[in-house]
């Protein structure tokens, strides 16, 4: 093999040569689709454009694989194997199993600017067969990105050589293509030169990590195209600048006709037409067999139209044709054009004459799969964030695939986008200079630029980011290199921001929480919204759970409603949008009783324009809440109209307002109540009244019975499996104190702390038991200590059980941590309810949990649910947050009905640890009533207190 790929050779292998940036490659370009005329690129609209074009040929699928752990195990005819490959998607799906174990950072010793002598290389192979419509045109090879340097051959010949981390990059393969099939191989290198400018992946994701295309073209044909616009305030309209870059293969020098046609949707907005004189190609920028080039700057003043930003993304479509001297069309390609204008004036970032505001998510591309292969979801996922008002993405270390891009245009988000330019070692820059002088800036250069071109037509586009700009700290050399880079970017795109110099750092209160959390649980505190002029900042990441950003969406309600006095139906409307008037969504609002509403309406159409506060009033008619029942105002907002991301009637936030606070249900023992007597049995006591009694036990610290009449409450004491230890152990019957709850993926590496803390078998010690009766109300105390076996207590805690002769019974419990013990997951009650009773109604957050980490809240109301649905298997994590009133019911409604002086959560699960005669659950559950507190956010000084008041309602 005559390409320089192996080691030890006499000569530096391309991937470890300072010196070489890349062969044969073609010049960088924007990301554009060819087509062979106008007619066919307008009506290409079911797909992307990529897969729609006679032109373009995708080679996604499985390719033919091997993988060896060293170079010099690549066989010297390796292009001329047929079999013993293994199969493997491309773009590359899935780490590298048993392949390039990755430790932190770069796995060999920091001596820029070479890497190791030997690495691993990832062969990939496949045949292809091209189209007989191809056979007059010109072929290019398309890898839109690979991790980290690749070799390309073509029919057993080489195309070329690239690096840079998910960079797009060009092969003209039209000498090495024949008719029939045609054999491709490409060599991945997981290290290169370049990894001293590139984060590495936290598990061996190298590769072909985006798609492989093969394109056809004219020999005359359009090579570039870069689209700019600009509010004109003296013209009263936008202009739109235009640059075309011609290529021709042909000898002749000609004057091809371009074609520009500005489209909304069918109707023609603007219609312009060219000469473009070419001339004989720099041999610097364009190899044979490029023999001529020309260039085209044209300027469009445009009237009447409608710009571009996140609220109202609307895009207007760009078809250039080029035609020769018979009016044919050659080639045609489309552009998006979203008018809109970014420039930065007394201090502030504006977009279109208003504040920039930005509500970001940051996508790293560093260990995740392609998410073009999972389509459908990636434009649920987007739609779901506008969804929940986040509008910015700052796709960071790798760059994603342009068609990402394109659905950004579509659905509105600002985008910051990172170039792979990280540096890893300090010595870098020094050791280039050594070289070559121009060393550190000409690979930087060749990454940041190459991206800007690619990419700079999009208007979701606001800023150029890379590592070298957010840096501190940096040496003279890092810092001369980030200024030259900074300087030769702004000359490239002088309309866009750089980030970290114009913008400041979106991903450090973020990163900062992270660091935060490292030392102890998390702690969501950190979260706030931009004031006054800040631009923003980045809210979370893509890889966090959902269910943290459906939270924050709650948080980020276009429309807020505040209250200025609930009682009398006052309250204030702010419109938090930029651009568009509260129109945009109707809110509905009802009267709660008890959880129930008694009247309802719809607030007039909204006149508040952005930014505007507006006062509204709501008559309540008759309603003069002066009975004991609990009374609450509840709003809905939902979208009035349709957007690229929500149906008209799609809920897009809600609020709760709380008027007067209820003194309670129907209790079954109303009245006085016959007189109290209080016995001791062995280790029980007994409390009796008229028609009931109550069994508490002194070794556990429970009610272990709860009987009104013939009916009993709480399921008898059952067995356990040791297979799920979800609540501490040993388990009493009855009622009684827990400390556990289901995990969520929130919990992240902190499950495992209490997990080896011994939360999930924490044992119960009474240390002394007080109780006292006066025929009215019997009061029972008790003192105990939790810990683990063999280990010293962890919690001091304090019972409370007080008894009133009407049968109702009210929970006080005090936890105190012992030392420096890590806060409990959860705290609060427990009990598993006698099989009538399976129906359950709360007032609160529903009808889907929410994160126990969280302090935003679902949609309160009263819900009503059967336990076993609540506690089916696939339930999602977290609690029933904000609840003020549930009642555990039979058929008759009969039942247990729970509140408390604060709001409470609520679980339902599953009692795994409780088995019957048979071995099994027998299908029992577990309802929790829980502290609210987000008891994993930081380590507890004060006890944690919580009362619940119980009694039997029908």
């Amino acid at each position: 093999m005559q390409v320089p790929v192996y080691p030890g050779r006499g000569t530096w292998p391309d991937w470890n040569n300072p010196e070489i940036l890349q062969r044969d490659r073609l010049p960088a370009r924007a990301a554009f689709v060819p087509f062979p005329d106008q007619s066919s690129c307008r009506h290409a609209l079911e797909r992307h454009r990529r897969y729609l074009s006679p032109w373009v040929l995708s080679l996604r699928g499985d390719w033919d694989f091997r993988y060896y752990p060293s170079l010099l195990q690549l066989p010297e005819n390796i292009l001329s194997f047929r079999s013993g490959f293994s199969r493997q998607p491309v773009p590359a799906s899935a780490p590298l199993d048993g392949a390039v174990n990755q430790p932190a950072g770069l796995p060999f010793p920091l001596d820029p600017p070479h890497v190791l002598s030997d690495q691993p290389v990832l062969v990939y192979r496949r045949t292809c067969r091209l189209p007989l419509l191809w056979s007059s045109l010109r072929k290019r090879m398309v890898l839109q990105g690979s991790r980290a340097a690749c070799h390309v051959f073509v029919n057993g010949k080489c195309a070329g050589y690239t690096q840079g981390s998910g960079m797009m990059a060009e092969f003209d393969v039209t000498s090495l293509l024949h008719d029939g099939d045609n054999e491709l191989f490409v060599f991945v290198y997981p290290f290169s030169c370049g990894s001293y400018l590139e984060d590495q992946p936290d598990r061996p994701w190298f590769g072909l990590i985006r798609e492989v295309t093969l394109e056809a073209v004219p020999s005359l044909t359009i090579h570039d195209v870069h689209v700019s616009t600009s509010w004109q305030p003296e013209e009263e309209a936008w202009r739109l600048d235009l640059t075309v870059q011609l290529v021709s293969c042909r000898i002749a020098v000609e004057q091809p006709l371009l074609h520009a046609s500005l489209r909304l949707e069918d109707e023609s907005c603007y219609e312009a037409g060219w000469t473009v004189s070419m001339k004989p190609a720099d041999p610097r920028l364009f190899a044979a067999p490029v023999q001529t080039t020309g260039q085209l700057h044209a300027s469009m003043m445009v009237r009447d139209i409608l710009p571009w930003c996140d609220e109202t993304p609307l895009l207007y479509d760009l078809y250039i044709s080029l035609t020769d001297r018979h009016g044919q069309d050659l080639v045609c390609v489309h552009q998006p054009v979203g008018f809109r204008w970014l420039e930065q004036k007394d201090g502030q970032t504006l977009i279109n004459g208003r504040p920039l505001r930005l509500r970001g998510v940051r996508w790293s591309g560093l260990n995740g799969d392609d998410p073009l292969d999972h389509l459908p979801n990636l434009i649920a996922t987007l739609r779901q964030y506008r969804q929940q008002q986040i509008n910015t993405i700052w796709f960071c270390h790798v760059p994603p695939d342009p068609i990402l891009l394109d659905l950004c245009d579509v659905y509105g988000f600002y985008v910051i986008e990172d170039a792979p330019l990280s540096l890893q070692d300090d010595d870098w820059p020094r050791a280039m200079r050594h070289i070559n002088v121009e060393g550190p800036l000409l690979w930087a250069k060749d990454r940041l630029l190459r991206l800007i071109q690619r990419d700079r037509n999009h208007p979701c586009l606001i800023a150029w980011s890379c590592a070298l700009f957010l840096e501190t700290g940096q040496s003279p050399e890092t810092a001369e290199l980030s200024d030259q880079l900074s300087s030769a970017a702004r000359q490239l795109d002088p309309e866009r921001l750089l980030h970290g110099i114009d913008l400041p750092d979106l991903g450090r209160q973020l990163n900062d929480w992270l660091n935060h959390q490292a030392g102890r649980l998390a702690d969501l505190n950190w979260l706030r919204l931009p004031e006054g002029e800040e631009i923003g900042w980045c809210l979370l990441d893509h890889d966090s759970p959902p269910e943290f950003s459906a939270a924050l969406g709650q948080l980020l309600q276009p429309i807020q409603v505040q209250a200025v006095n609930p009682a009398a139906g006052s309250f204030e409307l702010h419109n938090r949008m930029t651009w568009r008037d509260a129109g945009l969504f109707t809110i509905a609002w009802d009267l709660l009783r008890q959880g129930r509403p008694v009247l309802s309406g719809e607030l007039d159409l909204l006149p508040a324009e952005p930014g505007q506060r507006i006062p509204v009033e709501i008559w309540y008619g008759d309603e003069a809440f002066q009975d004991d029942a609990e009374y609450a105002v509840h709003f809905t907002m939902r979208y009035a109209k349709e957007t690229l991301w929500a149906a008209p009637g799609q809920q897009a936030g809600h609020k709760t307002f709380l008027m007067q606070q209820g003194l309670g249900g129907n209790s079954p023992a109303a009245g006085q109540g016959g007189r109290l007597r209080l016995e001791a049995e062995r280790h029980h006591l007994i409390v009796s009244g008229s028609r009931f009694w109550m069994v508490f036990n002194r070794l556990h610290a429970s009610l272990e019975s709860w009987r009104t009449g013939d009916r009993e409450m709480l399921a008898a004491r059952a067995g356990q499996n040791g297979k799920n230890r979800f609540l501490q152990i040993p388990l009493a019957a009855g009622l009684h104190l827990t400390l556990m709850r289901q995990p969520e993926p929130l919990d992240g590496p902190d499950w495992s702390r209490w997990i080896e803390a011994g939360y999930d078998r924490l044992q119960l010690s009474v240390s002394s038991v007080d109780e006292g009766c006066d025929g009215r109300t019997a009061v029972i105390d008790m003192v105990a200590h939790m810990g683990v076996a063999g280990q010293k207590p962890l919690f001091h805690l304090v019972l409370r059980y007080e008894i009133a002769s009407q049968g109702n019974l009210r929970l006080f419990a005090s936890l105190t941590p012992l030392g420096e013990a890590l806060p409990p997951p959860c705290f609060g009650f427990a009990f598993n309810p006698a099989r009538p009773y399976h129906e359950l109604a709360w007032f609160g957050s529903g009808p889907e949990r929410q994160p126990a980490r969280l302090a935003l809240s679902g949609a309160v109301a009263h819900h009503e649910a059967m336990l076993t649905d609540l506690a089916k298997v696939h339930r999602g994590p977290g609690l029933f947050r904000d609840v003020r009133r549930l009642v555990v019911r039979d058929d008759s409604g009969f039942g247990l009905s729970f509140t408390s002086d604060h709001l409470f959560a609520f679980d339902v699960c599953p009692a795994d640890l409780f088995v019957d005669e048979t071995g099994t659950n027998g299908g029992r559950l577990t309802v929790q009533l829980l502290h609210q507190a987000r008891l994993a956010c930081r380590p507890i000084t004060d006890p944690l207190k919580l009362m619940i008041e119980c009694k039997p309602v029908v």
